[in-house]
């Protein structure tokens, strides 16, 4: 039998739940990544890295400044989520997390997710 949704990265047929954007492999090679060096996750070295897919925001959904280096897709102390950037998070998110936010930095090319992610 096919599988319906393969995932492209590690090849796993996700029956057991998992997306192909957070499946299990992805865990463990970023916990390996960890355990073999002394520095904190940098997701330019992870083997199945994750970055913003979607076109990102230009301006914060709360306060309309410019968002030009980083930016955090996360919930709200008002309760909806909004894309805002790290000055209206501080002030109005509710943290960096699962259910919460994650934090995404731009390299030049690329929307980086660095925060949120464990």
């Amino acid at each position: 039998m096919m599988a319906l949704n393969r995932c492209m990265s590690c090849d796993c047929d996700h029956n057991d739940g998992c997306t192909p954007c957070y499946c299990k492999h992805s865990v463990s090679n970023r916990k390996q990544l960890e355990e073999q060096s002394n520095h904190e996750y940098n997701p330019r070295e992870d083997p199945m890295p994750k970055k913003w897919l979607s076109k990102p925001p230009d301006v914060c959904e709360l306060c309309n400044d410019d968002i030009t280096d980083s930016f955090i897709d996360g919930a709200t102390t008002y309760g909806p989520w909004a894309c805002m950037c790290v000055d209206c998070h501080d002030q109005y998110g509710r943290g960096l997390g699962l259910g919460k936010g994650q934090q995404y930095d731009f390299d030049g090319k690329t929307w980086w997710l660095v925060g949120g992610s464990k």
